[in-house]
């Protein structure tokens, strides 16, 4: 019986996951270093710069998911891209919105 050999994936291929997670990172984690995320309220300036972040950060997500899709061919890896893309921007303009909540 033939051993089982498991695919693994290539130098491009993980090189382009760990931008995805820069990505991500840039996302999330940035943002939440400008305005901090137990602030109730805060200045425009620093809300729309976290959120300019936001959208780079999923800018970058979802061009490695579609440089993912474009290496494999694979519709996954596109997907991959873009729902968490989306996701973390619709979180920015809930972020947006409560932050810049008038009282």
């Amino acid at each position: 019986m033939a051993p089982i050999r498991w695919p693994h994936p290539g130098g491009a291929t993980l090189g382009l996951v760990g931008v995805w997670v820069v990505g991500m990172l840039v996302a999330v984690f940035v943002p939440a270093v400008v305005v901090p995320p137990t602030s109730t309220q805060a200045e425009t300036g620093p809300v729309l710069v976290a959120f300019g972040f936001t959208l780079v950060g999923a800018a970058i997500m979802v061009a490695a998911g579609w440089l993912l899709h474009r290496r494999h061919d694979e519709p996954l890896a596109w997907a991959v891209g873009v729902v968490p893309g989306l996701t973390v921007v619709i979180g920015g303009i809930i972020m947006v919105a409560t932050k810049l909540a008038v009282s």
